[in-house]
């Protein structure tokens, strides 16, 4: 136990140090990884989930804690899990610190946290060590203790991150090739899996329902970026793989089979499938993100060194592992990086500065749902992050174009759009627009022709109410559009061209947002699922303290 302690702290300590920067900027964007708002968007509907809640606790009393907390946790809680699953298999000490700083410094876990997902898939990576671990003790002892333990495990873990369900179920797989009962272990395995989604089934269905159908995600000018590394990681699981062949090492060489079919699957990716209600929607988890395939091929084989007694060639294959350089492709922008980046990552570099939060505020501080501009232009020119910003903090941003005349506010009136940012060391003048807000190279400016979010066919403005579960309209016609995003989940409306179109009846016309309903309701499922699994682990373990407390008695 004092060696855990040793282990824990000195890992503590490294990835504070590593990591001192995210705590000395105030906010920080790395794409999907953004800053929390300082307000709440009233008007439109977003998923909540149980972790939201704990994430708006965290914000209520440090802002902006939650991004740092949930870039820096995952290395931590991985690294530390690991230990825990190699101390259980009785791995030297020595080979307990290399692989467990392996496992969360890799050229996958690099490129994870660069695109911005530390706070997510990284998380749930994190819990891949006691994942196996505990699906390890599942196939030697199929008991109802072992299953809600890996049940409520993969809970904790897919509240953090909706996919984990299904991410953290690969790490079970290998267990598959050597236990001793595969298919009870296969049915508990996917008993626990179907319980951690019904945990958060509200977002999932949602999810399904609203972003899916909106994805069309095709990799074929990927293809040339891709292949290298899906020729590089062959080589170094092919030689691994004849090497665990020869020495006839079962568990390895189960957990390396493994990563050669999500090798095999990465290649798939590429190939578009038809639009299959879940199929596409699984397939999507990996065909968005095939930087996870580097992630969990490199983890797998890590957790497969655990096992080995022999170490003459395992540092050759480390060596290997280390060269990897995963391109990160996102708009066409390459930024390449290895599994040192993590060690010289800069927050500052990232840092969102103080004008966002003041700009933010005024916003808010103005209700009402309606677009802002910001020149298309600027968007195309500016860094990366610098967009993600923007799109983060600014609710409803809208790129425009400028045509020769400068910009339009009556066309940009009928596109919803009340105000115009202009990001500019001066503060330039427009025609029908009013500066309202200016901090820095920011520029607010108010569209004075802007009327309304909602039109008739004539192209008249009406009057409208929007709130997450309704839109409602009035004014004198029999048909609305309405610039509110559409999905399937609008009741009393239809597509028009992504928007609301809203039939109108004697100048009146609504639209019910069902999702909202749907979460309202799905999320009682995901609390009870919860509350079953930790009332009978309770109980198990109330009956077994009785029973000691009973033997010591008598």
């Amino acid at each position: 136990m004092r060696r855990f302690y040793l282990f824990f702290i000195v890992t503590l300590v490294f990835y504070v140090i590593v990591f001192r920067t995210v705590f000395e900027v105030n906010a920080f964007s790395l794409i999907d990884t953004e800053p929390s708002y300082l307000f709440y968007r009233q008007y439109l509907f977003s998923i909540t989930t149980p972790f939201s809640y704990f994430y708006n606790f965290l914000n209520s009393i440090w802002w902006n804690s939650p991004e740092k907390i949930f870039t820096v946790l995952p290395f931590i809680l991985g690294t530390t899990l690991f230990y825990v699953m190699s101390s259980y298999f009785n791995l030297i000490e020595w080979k307990k610190w290399i692989l467990s700083f392996l496992f969360m410094l890799n050229p996958g876990t690099a490129l994870i946290l660069y695109i911005g997902d530390a706070p997510g898939i990284l998380m749930s990576y994190a819990f891949a060590p006691l994942v196996f671990l505990l699906g390890y003790r599942l196939a030697k002892n199929i008991n109802l203790k072992n299953f809600l333990i890996l049940s409520l495990v993969l809970i904790v873990a897919n509240w953090i991150y909706f996919e984990s369900f299904i991410l953290d179920f690969i790490f079970l797989l290998p267990i598959l090739f050597f236990a001793s009962n595969k298919i009870k272990f296969l049915l508990a395995s996917l008993a626990s899996s179907a319980l951690s989604f019904l945990s958060l089934v509200n977002y999932e269905v949602l999810v399904y329902e609203i972003v899916v159908p909106s994805l069309n995600v095709t990799n074929a000018h990927y293809i040339p970026l891709y292949v290298k590394e899906i020729y590089y990681i062959s080589f170094y699981l092919g030689i691994f793989s004849i090497y665990l062949f020869i020495k006839k090492y079962k568990i390895p060489s189960a957990v390396v089979s493994v990563a050669l079919i999500l090798l095999l699957t990465w290649l798939a990716v590429f190939v578009k499938i038809p639009n299959i209600p879940l199929i596409n929607a699984i397939y999507l988890i990996f065909e968005s993100f095939q930087q996870k395939f580097i992630l969990f091929i490199s983890g797998l084989v890590v957790i497969s060194f655990v096992f080995l007694k022999s170490w003459k060639y395992i540092f050759f294959i480390l060596f290997l592992m280390s060269l990897a350089n995963m391109p990160c492709i996102n708009l066409y922008t390459q930024e390449h990086v290895t599994a040192y980046a993590i060690l010289t990552f800069n927050a500052n570099n990232y840092a969102v500065c103080e004008e966002f939060f003041k700009l933010q505020k005024f916003i808010y501080e103005h209700p009402g749902f309606y677009y802002i501009g910001i020149n298309k232009t600027f968007l195309l020119e500016c860094n990366l992050y610098s967009i993600y910003k923007y799109e983060s903090l600014i609710p409803n941003l809208l790129p425009v174009s400028f045509s020769i005349f400068g910009v339009n506010a009556k066309q940009l009136a009928y596109e919803g759009i009340k105000y115009y940012l202009v990001v500019s060391n001066e503060t330039p003048n427009y025609s029908n627009f009013k500066l309202v807000f200016s901090c820095g190279k920011f520029h607010l400016y108010e569209n004075e022709c802007f009327k309304s979010i909602a039109f008739s066919a004539s192209g008249e403005p009406l009057n409208v109410t929007v709130t997450p579960c309704k839109v409602i309209v009035i004014g004198n016609s029999t048909f609305a559009k309405v610039l509110v995003p559409y999905y399937g989940l609008w009741k009393g409306a239809r597509d028009c061209n992504g928007y609301l179109g809203i039939p109108m009846n004697k100048g009146y016309g609504e639209a019910i947002n069902e999702a909202y309903y749907i979460n309202q309701y799905l999320i009682i499922v995901d609390f009870i699922v919860l509350l079953i699994i930790s009332g009978l682990l309770v109980k198990l373990c109330w009956s077994k303290l009785r029973s000691v407390i009973w033997l010591k008695r008598t």
